[in-house]
């Protein structure tokens, strides 16, 4: 589904959760939306991936652990302004990878 077709429904979707304003104006600033899911992967495939992220510079902001899955949020900026996110949920054996081109002052996200 392209994008500009989907962002009205994730608006509702984050009003009818309470969701701030705030949170749903960033929404206006996603352009592109990649997602990509992984069954039984291997280490091989996990140690590409580690790869990957160093040589584009991807900067680690957080990882989640609950319950034995992870949750990691890497970023990729110039300056002060966020380019790429990448959402990685990795549970036992599947993975999904959230890669996010959006346009964001590093700032709205510390807040």
């Amino acid at each position: 589904m392209p994008l500009f077709l989907a962002k009205p429904y994730i608006k509702k979707a984050l009003r009818e959760e309470g969701e701030s304003e705030a949170a749903i104006a960033m929404v206006k600033k996603v352009s592109k939306i990649k997602i990509m899911t992984v069954a039984n992967g291997s280490e091989k495939m996990l140690k590409d991936y580690a790869n990957y992220l160093k040589d584009n510079n991807y900067e680690d902001w957080a990882t989640i652990k609950h319950d034995g899955d992870n949750v990691n949020i890497r970023v990729k900026q110039k300056g002060e302004m966020i380019n790429n996110m990448l959402i990685t949920v990795n549970s036992k054996k599947i993975w999904c990878f959230w890669m996010l081109k959006v346009s964001l002052p590093q700032m709205i996200l510390l807040k």
